[in-house]
């Protein structure tokens, strides 16, 4: 949970401040997006059967490319795998990948935590994301959920980062280590990419 702040400074300054600025129209359904992927990241039960024919390796993700689908990528080190949804975009420094929408709008940072077993890094989510966002606004208490059939505890809400305003959630996911799912959006953006990321949410499984 150390990077937390490092990785969404980073992404935010890179793909997120343009969406922002392009999407404030949009604030007015904050409320009902949130809602929207509480709903997907309590539907994540089924698993992805895709028949992959190229792969590539690099550090300690696999990808690899099925017909008709996105890539799918293997988190060695996690112990997972998912898709990125077709026409989205990846990007991979060391064990921690982040997938983002064609319009940079909404990404999902995948990555071990520092901490090392699901308890404690279930005791730091909450203080860490108060200390990465400003106005941090948490959407009820968290909530214990499955991914893929894998334990997970999940947090959504709104807030600022290098004043810019996003919409967050965060998944923790008990597989071979502690695994967290950060994405975080433009305002009103959830829902334009609603059936991409329940695509996503339903691709993770435990390897």
């Amino acid at each position: 949970m150390k990077v937390l702040k490092t990785i969404l400074a980073l992404a935010i300054a890179s793909q997120l401040l343009l969406a922002c600025s392009s999407s404030n129209s949009n604030n007015g359904n904050s409320n009902n997006a949130n809602n929207s992927n509480n709903t997907n990241t309590t539907k994540t039960t089924s698993t992805n059967t895709n028949t992959s024919t190229t792969t590539k390796t690099a550090n300690t993700e696999t990808a690899t490319s099925g017909a008709d689908t996105g890539e799918v990528f293997t988190h060695a080190e996690g112990g997972i795998s998912f898709e990125r949804p077709a026409g989205w975009k990846s990007e991979q420094e060391g064990d921690r990948m982040t997938i983002s929408t064609p319009d940079n709008a909404l990404s999902v940072v995948i990555y071990v935590p520092a901490e090392d077993n699901f308890k404690d890094a279930t005791a730091a989510l909450d203080t860490e994301m108060s200390k990465t966002f400003k106005n941090m606004k948490i959407n009820g208490e968290a909530k214990e959920t499955t991914v893929g059939g894998m334990r997970t505890v999940s947090l959504n809400g709104t807030g600022e980062v290098s004043g810019a305003e996003i919409q967050w959630a965060v998944d923790l996911i008990q597989a071979k280590k502690p695994v967290i799912a950060l994405t975080f959006a433009a305002p009103g953006i959830w829902e334009k990419y609603q059936a991409d990321y329940q695509k996503f949410a339903k691709s993770i499984k435990k390897i």
